[in-house]
């Protein structure tokens, strides 16, 4: 589904409930600031707890949300800050051939974010934050299965995902790469060149082996996210279609925001707005410590379904993900790059290039949309989700890549602090 239809499915959502909205708009128990998954995932859950919820976005699932590759995977959990990426980073510096790249020059704000990546980046501190993040997607992982047997479909499919290497006798490098994996917790194992053909049929001829991980999932993250704020407007939940503008306070808690619709009275506030939380920090007068990285994909129509599960190159980092009757090819890590841009097409053209040299099929099919979107990024790769800046201002933010696999235990946390504070502020 496109935006467009995307934002006729909202609006058709919204229609019911539009005029008691507006008439409505002074008083909430809980404003959610940000419509993609996470906000949309904390509104369901708060809503489905009685509480009068509203969630305040101008383009809601129009973030990350949108053009993601839709992967659930823990396996996925080292961060992007280990002292490998730091030299590889330091040595492609001014690329624009190297998985991560940088647009010049760099603001302020994107070399703080580098000084403590490095920071971020010294080997026992790697070592505690993929063990905090495995733990975390390992539970989000089991949350969706719940989430699914309680009535709650998000389309959440168990398929597997395979990584595969274009490179020739590597297998001990796809072998060390696999221990330290299954050292943190994944279930994984070193396939060779005919496993991986019967995983996937129609590899291409370089590619040589690769990493089968056989409990990851997948879904697709925008009629994901939309299903998400169905059902939480379904449970009474607000939409709000808006922009923060500013705020009040009184003492250390903030009373109300100001948008472009009017002012919302609110008893706890949730940030859940991705790569856009510094700015919103900003607006807070708070510091939130996400910078954007920039990522594209490409959407190709694929009526015959070739592929059997999500693919990853390992070599370029390049996911290759099913989704019904189409596919989608995502890939790219760029800073200091600027937001409302539409991805160069040698970007797209390289990601295409890539993912036809693991399954060549894919060369002849048709570009139905492309996109490009910013993960919010923290420098430990560790998200954002705790009280920041007032006693009553929750923040849900900097997930990185794992935005879809960590929604549901960060809706878990958040809900947690949220009716902690209203629960604290009730008279006694």
């Amino acid at each position: 589904m496109g935006i467009r239809p995307l934002m006729q499915a909202i609006t058709r959502m919204e229609r019911s409930n539009l005029r008691s909205t507006f008439m409505s708009l002074e008083r909430a128990d809980v404003a959610i600031v940000g419509g993609g998954i996470i906000g949309s995932g904390l509104a369901s859950a708060l809503s489905r707890e009685g509480l009068d919820v509203v969630v305040i976005d101008p383009h809601p699932g129009l973030g990350s949300s949108l053009g993601n590759a839709g992967l659930v995977v823990p396996s996925y959990s080292t961060p992007m800050s280990t002292p490998g990426n730091l030299w590889e980073g330091v040595k492609s510096f001014g690329s624009d051939h190297a998985p991560v790249t940088f647009s010049r020059p760099l603001g302020l704000e994107t070399l703080k974010f580098l000084a403590s990546f490095a920071a971020a980046s010294r080997p026992g501190r790697v070592k505690r934050d993929t063990a905090k993040l495995h733990s975390m997607a390992t539970r989000s992982l089991q949350r969706y299965h719940e989430l699914q047997d309680s009535g709650l479909d998000l389309g959440l499919t168990v398929q597997g995902w395979l990584w595969l290497s274009t490179s020739q006798g590597n297998r001990d490098a796809l072998r060390g790469d696999s221990e330290r994996m299954q050292s943190a917790g994944a279930k994984c194992e070193v396939v060779n060149r005919a496993q991986a053909d019967e995983l996937q049929p129609g590899l291409g001829n370089e590619v040589s082996g690769g990493i089968w991980f056989p409990d990851e999932a997948f879904l697709d993250p925008e009629a994901a996210s939309r299903r998400w704020l169905q059902d939480a407007m379904d449970h009474g939940a607000r939409l709000i279609r808006a922009e923060v503008t500013g705020y009040r306070k009184q003492g250390e808690r903030i009373t109300d925001l100001t948008t472009t619709e009017g002012d919302l009275g609110a008893k706890q506030v949730v940030l859940a707005t991705g790569a856009d939380s510094r700015a919103a920090g900003r607006l807070l007068d708070i510091r939130v410590p996400v910078e954007p990285g920039y990522g594209w994909s490409v959407t190709l129509s694929d009526p015959q379904n070739q592929l059997n599960r999500a693919l990853m190159g390992i070599e370029d980092h390049v996911v290759i993900s099913p989704m019904p009757s189409r596919v989608r090819i995502t890939g790219g890590m760029r800073f200091g790059a600027a937001s409302g841009q539409d991805p160069a097409d040698h970007d797209i053209a390289k990601l295409r290039e890539h993912a036809a040299a693991v399954v060549p099929a894919l060369a002849d099919l048709e570009e139905l949309t492309r996109w490009q979107g910013a993960r919010p990024m923290t420098a430990s790769g560790v998200p954002i989700i705790e009280r920041r800046g007032f006693d009553n201002l929750v923040i849900a933010a900097g997930h990185g890549p794992l935005g879809v696999t960590l929604a549901p235990i960060t809706v878990d946390l958040a809900k947690e602090l949220v009716t902690a504070g209203l629960s604290a502020a009730r008279p006694r």
